[in-house]
């Protein structure tokens, strides 16, 4: 069974990001990290989840300082053995293939424009339509522009950028 913070831990109220149940009733705590806490929060979030119903609970964090900083922190707080597991998110730049992809359709975008631009110097109401058209080829090519710097902002490592980006890839996930 899967369930999007549908459980809490039982000595505080904070709920996983995700939680899985077997068939048989083991359950696990899905966190993902993607922001460093103070080093008492996490604290209480060990200890609770520790003294939960989870077999385990395994976090997901940005880099390898980060495992490593949940991994001795987990030691401190004397928590079961193998009860925290630490894995690093593996940012992957896009694809050859998604970047021709986003490529052919602006470019298809662009071929529609060349066309409507044509057919605008004999018919007045396309004109609004070729601005139309123009100004979302405009936001295709930007969106296509934008989202391929920040993956490679994001994979080529530069720190500040990369908390930024999550921070707000965060907000959006919680708009949605």
């Amino acid at each position: 069974m899967l369930r999007l913070g549908a459980s809490h831990s039982a000595s505080s109220r904070h709920w996983p990001d995700l939680a899985l149940e077997a068939p048989g009733g083991k359950r696990w705590a899905i966190e993902v990290e993607l922001t460093r806490k103070s080093r008492e929060r996490m604290d209480r979030k060990l200890r609770a989840y520790d003294s939960s119903r989870y077999a385990q609970v395994i976090y997901y964090v940005p880099d390898q300082r980060a495992a490593s900083r949940l991994r001795l922190q987990g030691e401190r707080a004397y928590l079961r053995e193998g009860f925290l597991s630490a894995r690093v998110l593996e940012a992957k730049k896009p694809t050859p293939q998604a970047t021709d992809h986003a490529a052919s359709l602006a470019a298809g975008e662009r071929e529609r424009v060349q066309t409507l631009e044509g057919d605008a110097r004999t018919v007045p109401h396309l004109q609004r339509q070729l601005q139309e058209q123009q100004a979302a080829v405009t936001r295709l090519e930007q969106q296509v522009a934008t989202f391929t710097a920040e993956c490679e902002a994001f994979v080529n490592g530069n720190p500040l950028k990369r908390r930024r980006m999550t921070k707000q890839w965060e907000t959006q996930v919680r708009s949605a």
